[in-house]
């Protein structure tokens, strides 16, 4: 974890009230936010390597953030990515058609007329069919 100023204020005031990796509970952090009037420590308390049981969390030392820190880490100059090229999957199937056949024995029911309507509009306007399950909405829109 990148410590800012914010974060390193808190670790240093838990700290100072109840020693190096500390484990508080709310009531310890709503303390600590009132005598330093620092801002609640959304990242102690939501990040789950920081929580040990419901309702504490294990503060982080900053010495060891310091010595993570301070690790020497040598740049990689010599990298190289293979570059692989998917093709987009096709979302159609287009070997069945697209338009269902007619079934003979559909009885029109409903708001049937109005869909009609607008389905031979040819225009975009937005229908909502509702009703039970099984009453026929999908095969009504076919």
């Amino acid at each position: 974890m990148i410590l800012n100023k914010k974060t390193t204020n808190f670790i240093l005031a838990c700290e100072q009230l109840y020693g190096k990796n500390a484990v508080v509970t709310r009531e310890n952090i709503a303390k600590i936010i009132t005598e330093t009037g620092l801002p609640f420590p959304h990242w102690l308390v939501s990040k789950s390597e920081y929580r040990l049981d419901r309702g504490q969390y294990q503060v982080p030392s900053t010495e060891e953030e310091k010595q993570f820190e301070q690790l020497n880490y040598e740049p990689i100059m010599n990298m190289s990515a293979q570059v692989m090229h998917f093709r987009q999957p096709k979302m159609i199937d287009e070997s069945t058609p697209a338009v269902p056949l007619i079934y003979n024995d559909y009885v029109p029911f409903g708001f049937h007329k109005d869909l009609v309507t607008v389905i031979k509009s040819k225009q975009f306007y937005p229908v909502f069919i509702t009703g039970l399950s099984g009453n026929g909405k999908t095969l009504m829109a076919e």
